[in-house]
C-alpha cells in the first residue's frame, strides 16, 4: 500500500510545520527589518516544502532523488541562515 498524496508524507508535513514557523519567526524584530534574510529564509523554507511533494509525483528513483536532495540543500541553507 503506498501513499496516493505527497500530504499524507511525514516528511512534508513536518516541511509544513517549519515552514509556519518559519514565517511566524520571520514577522519578529531582528528579521523583519532584514528584508533580504528574511525572503531567503522564507524562501528555502518554502523551498524544502514544494521539492518534498514534487519529488512525490514523480515516477523513477533518480528523478525523486534528485528532489529529496534539493529539499535537504534547502534546509542547510536555512540552517546558515538561522
Amino acid at each position: 500500500m503506498g501513499i496516493d498524496r505527497f500530504e499524507d508524507l511525514r516528511s512534508w508535513q513536518q516541511a509544513r510545520k517549519l515552514f509556519r514557523l518559519i514565517y511566524s519567526l520571520t514577522r519578529k524584530a531582528g528579521f523583519n527589518k532584514d528584508f533580504k534574510l528574511r525572503e531567503q529564509a522564507q524562501s528555502a523554507a518554502v523551498s524544502s516544502m514544494g521539492n518534498i511533494a514534487e519529488a512525490h509525483g514523480r515516477f523513477s528513483f533518480e528523478e525523486k532523488r534528485k528532489f529529496y536532495e534539493v529539499s535537504h540543500g534547502s534546509i542547510e541553507e536555512l540552517q546558515s541562515h538561522l
